[in-house]
């Protein structure tokens, strides 16, 4: 509780001291108002579901318990954005066993919250003690929030950034139904959180006549409630066309709203890194997302002569010990930085690698790397393929000296680290973020999908439309692969990136299955060792899938086609396999073969490949090397 507070308090007191203030500080203070409101109604609803239990009447339960959850999607927008982490521990987060964050030793947290009270309640047999007691934690859980929201300030711009965090909570997690997979009640959750989101827009269209955009995002609002209001079914709902026409304008227009307002910024008030670019104008594109939250370098640092250095490094062998392998060597730009192997060869071809090679194509938007999530930073990545006797099987020193021998290398680093005054400019610092600055540099959101959702363009096939529509709602793809990243990174704050473990088979052989050996995130980092983490692994983007075959951190499944089948049935647990930490739900998803094809056309209209012309390498002792490897 002391702890809420204070960081409350915090907050309050950092928006104080910018020096901004609204001009709209009305709206504010009525938001603020109407938010602790409902937020009363929202502890008074959990009251009256946490006495419903005793009756064991389980169409009153469900019917309250359905009162509470709507209740919370009319506030939490607002209520996640004041504190993100109590929202998502105590409210809404996600059924299953978390790791306690920033905990010195494994350790796991149960779940609480609304969803995990879904998940019993909708269950074939329900527990009336868990679901008395669960419902009991909620009720405490919201009281103790009450006073940290009623001593909470909002300003326009806290108002702003929540309206956009919301619209993309509504896309990413809303309309594909993550948190109410039970219920079915999604589409209906969304046209209350929409409906709320709107009210507090009004105040300003009220306040500001006059501006142009102001008006137009009220129509936009009120033309996509109705449209959410007329179209309810979770299966049919058309979310092509709702992200299309409503949810990527009004994210726009609300930027050009908060210009128009003269609403100060994040960065105009803070040096904080964020995941969400609060200056981007599109959910489909590069500035979306800052790249730079997810790396120690910082933007000013990153520069032409830094890039250049990165690239060349990342297609030079002289990064190996036997000066034959390169980055390149299991990262080939063709292939959309994949290797097209099972799993990438190993050093003097002595077998192969541990895992397949994943694309490293937006790869940056991501707060851990590697299928078993155990480096922390872009940067970090390289240590270990520098000293895995699988892969460049070498050390820094040694690499250092043969930099150090090479003239052109000398005054790239100088070039490219003009401000380091240490007797040596090349070290292990320059040489891993070069190379994590060239990774950063592969971002690319302009597939024919995104244009198309920017609209650029208002051509596409019709199967890539119904292929969205599946990928977001029937097919649950969308729940782990979230838009508009399409990878495990979870929205609407892009901070955290989640692992899964669906049961990824030996082979693609499904009629007799057996279970991959690899024991991923548990056999990682330290504190990831639990049992939780079992055959867990990186959830990672889809974007250029097609260039990106064999599929799976095994390379198990050739095509696309044998991925969505393996979907189909529901992964390990589905296909009648042991698996007791399966995150995929093990129902069959019961696709039409119309239904694949139609998700595959859509996974395909992200390809957006990367033209990369290789480098010339910087002369060193007269040896013969080949730009990208020559294995």
């Amino acid at each position: 509780m002391l702890k809420i507070i204070l960081l409350v308090t915090i907050v309050i007191l950092s928006f104080a001291t910018t020096g901004y203030f609204a001009q709209n500080q009305s709206v504010a203070k009525q938001t603020a108002e109407a938010l602790y409101s409902d937020y009363q109604d929202f502890v008074k609803k959990t009251k009256i579901l946490n006495s419903s239990i005793a009756s064991a009447n389980i169409e009153e339960i469900k019917y309250n318990y359905m009162q509470s959850r709507f209740a919370y999607k009319k506030i939490e927008y607002l209520v996640t954005y004041i504190d993100k982490e109590y929202a998502e521990r105590y409210f809404n987060g996600i059924p299953l066993y978390q790791p306690e964050s920033n905990a010195p030793s494994a350790s796991v947290l149960p779940p609480e919250g609304l969803q995990i009270l879904e998940e019993e309640l909708y269950s074939v047999q329900p527990n009336f003690e868990m679901l008395s007691s669960l419902s009991a934690k909620l009720t405490s859980s919201a009281k103790r929030f009450s006073l940290a929201l009623k001593n909470a300030h909002l300003y326009d711009r806290h108002i702003f950034e929540a309206i956009r965090l919301g619209l993309i909570r509504i896309l990413s997690l809303g309309m594909t139904g993550f948190d109410s997979p039970n219920s079915v009640k999604a589409i209906e959750e969304n046209y209350i959180s929409f409906r709320s989101i709107a009210k507090v827009w009004n105040l300003y269209a009220v306040q500001n006549p006059n501006v142009a955009v102001i008006s137009e995002t009220k129509k936009l609002f009120e033309e996509a409630a109705s449209y959410i209001s007329k179209n309810q079914d979770f299966d049919s709902f058309n979310r092509t066309y709702f992200t299309r026409e409503y949810i990527s304008p009004l994210f726009s227009n609300v930027y050009d709203a908060q210009i128009a307002l003269n609403i100060e910024f994040h960065d105009e008030v803070s040096n904080l890194k964020q995941a969400v670019n609060f200056r981007a104008k599109e959910i489909f594109s590069t500035e979306f997302l800052n790249k730079y939250y997810y790396m120690n370098l910082s933007k000013r640092n990153d520069t032409k002569e830094l890039k250049i250095l990165g690239k060349t490094l990342f297609f030079d062998p002289i990064l190996s010990s036997n000066n034959k392998r390169a980055c390149s060597s299991c990262h080939d730009p063709k292939l959309a930085f994949t290797d097209g192997e099972a799993k990438s060869k190993s050093f003097n071809y002595e077998g192969t690698v541990e895992r397949n090679s994943p694309t490293l194509v937006n790869a940056v938007y991501s707060d851990k790397f590697f299928y078993d999530l155990r480096a922390q930073k872009l940067e970090d990545q390289v240590d270990h393929v520098i000293t895995s006797s699988k892969e460049f099987d070498t050390e820094y020193e040694k690499i250092i000296f043969k930099l150090e021998n090479s003239p052109d290398y000398k005054a790239m680093f100088e070039k490219a680290y003009p401000y380091i005054q240490l007797p040596k400019v090349i070290n292990k610092y320059t040489i891993s973020t070069a190379l994590a600055s060239y990774v950063a540099s592969l971002t690319s959101m302009n597939s024919d999908f995104d244009r198309y959702m920017r609209k650029e363009t208002n051509h596409i096939d019709s199967s890539v439309i119904r292929g969205y529509n599946l990928f977001a709602g029937k097919a649950l793809c969308g729940t782990c692969h979230f838009t508009p990243t399409f990878n495990g990174t979870v929205p609407p704050y892009f901070i955290e990136t989640d692992s899964e473990n669906i049961g990824v088979t030996a082979n693609s052989d499904l009629k007799n299955p057996g279970l991959d050996a690899d024991m991923g995130r548990a056999e990682g980092l330290l504190k990831d060792r639990l049992e939780i983490f079992r055959h867990s692994f990186k959830t990672i983007t889809l974007r250029n899938i097609e260039l990106t075959a064999p599929y799976m951190h095994n390379g198990a499944f050739k095509t696309l086609e044998e991925v969505l089948e393996f979907y189909n049935e529901g992964g390990a647990v589905g296909l009648g396999l042991d698996n007791p930490q399966q995150t995929l739900p093990e129902d069959k998803l019961n696709l039409t073969q119309q239904e694949k094809k139609d998700i595959i056309a859509f996974l395909k209209s992200l390809t957006d490949n990367i033209y990369v012309e290789l480098p010339k390498l910087p002369e060193y002792l007269n040896t013969k090397r080949v730009a990208g490897g020559e294995y």
